[in-house]
């Protein structure tokens, strides 16, 4: 499970490589995105959870 910002992307594309998988994306000039609006975390939740973030990532291959 993920929390706050970054590393879910991070995850999935590793995942994807491991496996001889690869990733195909449209031109800069071309690609778009949007994001679903949605309310904040209080900053207190979003401080102490992404204050785990870098450990959680750093273990992340162990476990592909």
């Amino acid at each position: 499970m993920y929390f706050g910002w970054g590393g879910e992307d991070d995850d999935l594309y590793a995942r994807v490589v491991y496996h001889n998988y690869s990733v195909m994306r449209y031109p800069e000039e071309i690609a778009r995105y949007r994001m679903i609006s949605h309310k904040k975390d209080p900053k207190v939740i979003r401080s102490i959870l992404n204050g785990m973030s870098f450990p959680i990532l750093i273990l992340k291959n162990s476990f592909l």
